[in-house]
Order: structure tokens, then sequence, then C-alpha cells
């Protein structure tokens, strides 16, 4: 049996938030919060031209009602519901993408403040993932 390859990616902070946030948002949509896809709304068109504040808002009504419509089409869900990332129902990929996401925000948390603190970033990290061990995320020194 071969080992599996492993790779090293060297990012900044700024980087290592990003990397969180697009992880968390996979795995979001992996258990289909597909709602947690209007984290990303913009309410600026294409070209830069700001929206009024009501036509912002209708466009964004619109693009959820869109958005839980496809999720009851997709899943049967209705649209405050969906998979927990233990369930059976949920591919090993988004529980890889949620663990990593949770582990970089952990390790960020205690490089913001090494004594601890409270909330979630400062809980430790379990892996949920079947298939796949914890990734590693350490500070570069």
């Amino acid at each position: 049996m071969t080992e599996e390859r492993q790779y090293t990616l060297t990012v900044n902070e700024a980087q290592a938030r990003v990397l969180s946030e697009a992880l968390s948002l996979y795995a979001r949509v992996g258990i289909a919060q597909f709602e947690e896809l209007l984290s990303v709304y913009d309410s600026r068109r294409a070209d830069n031209e700001q929206l009024s504040p009501e036509v912002a808002t209708q466009k964004y009504h619109k693009a959820r009602e869109h958005l839980e419509q496809a999720k009851l089409e997709l899943t049967g869900y209705s649209p405050n519901a969906s998979h927990g990332i233990h369930s059976e129902n949920v591919r090993d990929k988004y529980r890889v993408s949620y663990d990593m996401h949770r582990l970089i925000r952990h390790r960020m948390a205690f490089d913001r403040s090494p004594g601890g603190g409270h909330g979630v970033d400062f809980h430790e990290v379990s892996c949920t993932s079947t298939e796949q061990p914890l990734a590693r995320f350490e500070e570069k020194r």
C-alpha cells in the first residue's frame, strides 16, 4: 500500500481567512444550506454602478426565493432545514471542508489570543470526516 501524497500551502493571515470562509461556504452548501450563497451577495452591478437600496433589496429577496425553490426541488427541504454535518446523507468531502474550516479558525484564534478565550473558535477541533484524518494547520515561524 502506497502512502498518500501530502502538500504544504503557505498563506498569510488574510489568505487564511478567505480560505476558511470558502471552506465554510462549500461545507454549508454541501449540507443543503443553499441560503448561505447569499453571504457573498454584493449589491453592486458587475460594472460597479451602485443600485438603490430598494432595487438591491428586491434582487436579494428574488435570489433568496430562487435558492429556496432550488433547495426544495433538490433536497425536499423547506427554507430553514438542512442536513447536519454528521448525517449519512452528507458526502465526506463536505465534512473534510468543514473540518479544515474549523481547524484554520481555531489556529488563528489562538494566534490572536494565545491564552485562549470564549467562543467556538477556541473549542477543540475534532474530526467529522469518516474517510480522512484531520489536517494540520500551523503558524509558520
